[in-house]
């Protein structure tokens, strides 16, 4: 009885051994896309007006904007993720990596279906730069059409 006590035992550490290893391996990542140090290699994002107010729109209507991003330094700048801060706006983003001098446009579509009033939505863009996370912004007043 006390071979099998001190084997379940065994069995236990040897399971929370494996568990906490497969955790620590499921939660490192490796990409083979961009052999790139995501440390600190000089990157820098630039991106001219990086707000866009889209004035009065009626509720229902798609606007789209576009946002031109430079890298300006002499290091590859890779864009990791883009996130939006909404479900009614999404981004489109062809180009994850700009070589030095490079530029790109991002463009950011909102849909102003069943908003209304001041609206202000995001688009996170986590890059390899520092800082870190470069933020677009879309804007504007969101109106009920008058037939309603």
């Amino acid at each position: 009885m006390v071979k099998l006590k001190k084997l379940a035992g065994d069995l236990y550490k040897m399971k929370y051994i494996l568990f906490t290893f497969l955790f620590v391996f499921s939660c490192t990542s490796y990409s083979d896309n961009h052999p790139t140090d995501l440390i600190d290699n000089n990157a820098q994002i630039s991106v001219k007006n990086n707000i866009f107010d889209f004035g009065e729109i009626v509720q229902g209507e798609i606007i789209t904007a576009t946002f031109k991003i430079s890298n300006l330094s002499s290091s590859d700048l890779i864009i990791t993720n883009v996130k939006s801060s909404c479900g009614c706006t999404t981004s489109n983003l062809k180009k994850d990596l700009l070589k030095a001098g490079e530029e790109e446009i991002i463009e950011v579509t909102f849909n102003s279906k069943n908003k209304i009033g001041k609206q202000e939505k995001t688009v996170s863009l986590l890059t390899n730069a520092i800082p870190n996370t470069t933020i677009l912004t879309i804007r504007g007043n969101v109106i009920i059409p008058e037939n309603k």
